[in-house]
């Protein structure tokens, strides 16, 4: 049964994310899927796995952050590419779909099937 409930994937993923930051990961992901159906659960726990580069990165700049940059940083959901909250902006003559967290325009990514 643990293959299936994804929770070895979660824990291969929160092992590769600097030290300081294991345990509470650890305990986020795994609290997530525990309030998953037992299909969705596979899929969540991939999807950390696939983005655990991203989020080591991510994690690693909130920790050292940046004495040069003072603009504020983009939501972690949207700097590991977790989830956007998308909404059409409107600018004379043109229409466009946008994240409101972190301005991010909506289109194909090299994730999306090729449809030929």
């Amino acid at each position: 049964m643990r293959l299936l409930s994804g929770s070895w994937l979660i824990e291969s993923a929160v092992r590769r994310l600097p030290a300081d930051a294991m345990d509470r990961y650890r305990r986020e992901f795994l609290s997530e899927l525990h309030h998953l159906a037992n299909r969705e659960r596979l899929f969540f726990a991939l999807s950390i796995r696939f983005r655990v580069a991203d989020m080591n990165r991510a994690v690693g700049e909130i920790e050292l952050g940046s004495a040069t940059d003072d603009r504020p940083k983009p939501p972690l959901h949207c700097r590991v590419h977790l989830w956007h909250r998308w909404a059409m902006e409107h600018q004379p003559g043109v229409t466009f779909e946008a994240c409101r967290d972190c301005g991010r325009l909506a289109g194909r990514t090299i994730f999306d099937p090729v449809i030929p």
